[in-house]
């Protein structure tokens, strides 16, 4: 119902019109839209395009997305933190779009693929929601965030009429140049960390030098080998040269030797000519060590561990699962956990669900730890088989026994111990001791606290009255001698207790109970 009068109040914007609208200068959306970029000390001009053609921006970027977006997205009903898988509710029309098909177009996974990347590089991923006629959730389609801007009605330049004072409106820039306005619920907005928790801070305009300045080593190492892998050289002549003399003898120098495939043929120097080195060499610039500190420089920004970023100089088998571990709890779950909660704070789904990423899924490739995962919590009884089943992707079994919790026999909960420390089990079992140890039955009621109970006659080690119990005699060894070790006060003796309490007690020691049941005991609470 929440969604609902959520899209239903979105509807009113169609209502409203727009009363002006002077948005900022024509240079600023040319320059946004066409490739500004942000100048650098480097003279690179870095822009998100750009950007992605550095190798660690790039596959730092392509990580995140294409590993978020490959998680499941379980909606669960309710919102209540302890969930189980069969409280997934497949039913919701954000299931499907979040893990099947986003919109006609693409699949869930190339719609979140795009978003994830978005928000990597630029800080905040957008998405239209389309609606049927029902108002009901029908599509998302993700839009480019350099084309977006966000605005507040009554603000300088933007009044929509007939929508409330500071309402937030998202400004599209469409394809011709003209301005869609949408209002906030109809628009996905997952964000990354940002300074006012409306937008996310971009990568690009944060790193703009650091990303300039590898990509300007680049640059430089690719002219490097494009001249022959050569510092620039110096040709000298001891005349002074013509200027169509001095020509003939740079092209006839560069046709000859310039460019790889011109590498290490013979130079011949006439007339006196001699040549001379310039500049730095690339060996003695550290450029490769310019380019693996701004790897590391650029993976720590990112949160990626070295490894995923394919520097395996110290890898190890113990520290690369350690460094698996680590991307996921530091890496991928703040990303996911904001993407969760921003799909129920913008109404993809709705107050009644809630939205819980699969981290199960990252096991998939790894069937040993994924069985040892599973088996850890059968045996535990934390889950049964069938949810182990469901979580597989397996048909249910239809066996009534593999949807039960297993419970270990040498675990109890705390709800069987008394408050002496024992067990109705362990109290049963010392009464029963003592008891053919000789023990009077009333010492012991009364050590172990069982009250005043009565006792049946029967001798200990049998079900039945003594032979010689016509006679005044009880049976105490249970081999038909006599003796009064566990006679009562009228010449009878007990095996154990009386009445139904007794009855029960046997029953727990023959293995006829379960051993857990609160058995009453007379004169205790």
């Amino acid at each position: 119902m929440a969604l609902m009068e959520r899209f239903a109040r979105a509807t009113e914007f169609r209502g409203y019109r727009l009363e002006q609208f002077s948005p900022q200068s024509t240079a600023y959306w040319v320059a946004k839209l066409f490739g500004g970029g942000f100048s650098t000390a480097s003279g690179i001009s870095v822009t998100p395009e750009v950007a992605l053609t550095e190798a660690t921006v790039f596959a730092a970027c392509r990580n995140l997305a294409e590993d978020l977006a490959a998680l499941p997205i379980n909606i669960y009903r309710g919102n209540a933190s302890g969930v189980r898988p069969a409280d997934i509710d497949y039913s919701t029309p954000a299931y499907a779009i979040l893990n099947r098909m986003a919109n006609p177009e693409m699949t869930a996974m190339s719609f979140k693929e795009t978003v994830h990347g978005h928000v990597a590089l630029r800080g905040d991923g957008f998405a239209e929601k389309e609606l049927d006629q029902g108002l009901r959730l029908k599509a998302l389609w993700p839009m480019n965030p350099a084309r977006m801007r966000m605005a507040r009605n009554g603000q300088v330049g933007f009044i929509v009429n007939g929508a409330p004072d500071g309402r937030l409106f998202f400004l599209y820039t469409l394809p011709s140049g003209q301005e869609k306005v949408f209002d906030q619920s109809l628009i996905f907005h997952p964000r990354g960390f940002g300074p006012d928790g409306l937008r996310g801070y971009s990568l690009v305009a944060l790193m703009r030098e650091a990303i300039g300045l590898s990509l300007a080593a680049d640059t430089y190492i690719s002219k490097f080998y494009a001249n022959d892998a050569s510092p620039g050289a110096v040709l000298t002549h001891p005349k002074t040269l013509s200027d169509k003399a001095r020509t003939n003898i740079e092209t006839s120098w560069k046709d000859t030797h310039q460019g790889l495939d011109n590498a290490h043929r013979i130079a011949i120097l006439e007339e006196g000519l001699s040549l001379a080195k310039v500049g730095i060499d690339p060996i003695d610039a550290q450029f490769l060590e310019t380019r693996k500190f701004q790897r590391d420089l650029l993976g720590m920004v990112l949160r990626m561990p070295p490894d995923k970023l394919g520097n395996f100089e110290r890898a190890t088998y113990s520290n690369m699962e350690q460094s698996d571990i680590n991307y996921v709890r530091y890496t991928l779950t703040p990303r996911a956990t904001r993407f969760e909660q921003q799909l129920s704070a913008d109404g993809v789904v709705d107050s009644s669900h809630m939205a819980i990423h699969d981290y199960i899924a990252l096991l998939r490739g790894d069937s040993v730890a994924r069985a040892a995962y599973y088996h850890s919590l059968r045996v535990d009884g934390a889950i049964s088989g069938e949810d182990i089943r469901s979580m597989e992707n397996f048909a249910p079994s239809g066996q009534k026994a593999a949807g039960e919790i297993l419970i270990p026999l040498n675990l109890m909960p705390a709800s069987a111990f008394r408050p002496d420390g024992m067990t109705v089990l362990q109290l049963a079992k010392a009464a029963l001791d003592m008891a053919k140890g000789g023990w009077v039955p009333e010492d012991i009621n009364a050590f172990l606290g069982l009250g005043d109970l009565r006792h049946t006659g029967l001798m200990p080690g049998t079900t039945s009255p003594a032979a010689g119990e016509a006679n005044g005699e009880a049976d105490v060894s249970g081999d038909g001698s006599s003796g009064d070790g566990a006679s009562s006060a009228d010449g009878s003796s007990m095996r154990f207790l009386d009445d139904e309490v007794g009855r029960r007690l046997l029953a727990i020691l023959e293995g006829r109970s379960n051993g857990h049941a609160d058995i009453p005991v007379p004169g205790r609470p």
